[in-house]
């Protein structure tokens, strides 16, 4: 997706008085439409089809786990109800999971996708450079933290996790502020 840009980019050098300051690498598409062609195809590679595919894959797990159950769920005897109780529940939990990465990953992404498609398309020449480039520096951040919120989604709906947490805690407050501080917490 990044050979277009070989194509569409020339150094241009800023001086003052004669005096070279920085080169800079610049966008010089042949057309706006082909710019516009390529925002499109950045916004559908990056964007829309992660997005679908995460929903699709989603929604099928979800649905084989449905469908295990079920099939337990058919030879099941008064033993194994409190078992397919606790499957139930873990399914539940799994499909939560799924369902938060899914909105994290388009709540993450969707700021910096609309803010380049908009830009692009020339929306935002009203923007002074400095709202501009504040703008510009949110949504990249936004977009960046989506790389903790995996770890972070799983880690929090995962009770291993959670158990280890708990426990370096007690042993980290232990050490800082005695045996009898971390027990009242």
């Amino acid at each position: 997706m990044a050979l277009p840009i070989i194509f569409s980019k020339s150094v241009t050098t800023v001086s003052l008085d004669g005096m070279v300051l920085y080169k800079k690498c610049i966008e010089h598409w042949p057309s706006n439409h082909a710019k516009a062609l390529y925002t499109v195809l950045i916004l559908v590679a990056q964007f829309v089809i992660p997005s679908i595919v995460l929903t699709v894959t989603h929604l099928r797990i979800k649905s084989y786990l449905n469908r295990s159950v079920r099939k337990h769920d058919a030879r099941s005897s008064p033993l194994t109800s409190e078992r397919l109780k606790k499957e139930l529940k873990r399914n539940n939990r799994a499909t939560v999971v799924l369902s938060f990465i899914s909105i994290a990953f388009a709540c993450s992404w969707l700021p910096w996708n609309a803010f380049n498609l908009m830009a692009d398309f020339d929306l935002l020449s009203g923007l002074t450079p400095e709202y501009f480039y504040m703008a510009f520096v949110v949504c990249h951040l936004v977009a960046m933290s989506s790389s903790v919120t995996n770890p972070i989604l799983y880690g929090w709906f995962n009770s291993n996790v959670r158990r280890e947490i708990r426990r370096i805690r007690i042993v980290v407050t232990q050490n800082v502020f005695g045996p009898s501080k971390a027990l009242k917490k």
